[in-house]
């Protein structure tokens, strides 16, 4: 996603502004991955504790 962006700007004129562009890039990329869900850890922490020996 962040070479894809960088193609389409082409040149930045500093580095500052190449680096508010990945920072922009990451958040939102990690803002998806945050919002799914792929185990239900309830389930984990309702269950009685079987290791304890």
């Amino acid at each position: 996603e962040v070479k894809r962006r960088i193609r389409s700007v082409g040149a930045f004129p500093d580095r500052a502004s190449a680096l508010r562009l990945i920072t922009a890039v990451a958040l939102e990329v990690t803002g998806v991955w945050d919002d799914r869900r792929y185990l239900d850890m309830s389930l984990l922490k309702s269950t009685p504790d079987t290791t304890a020996a």
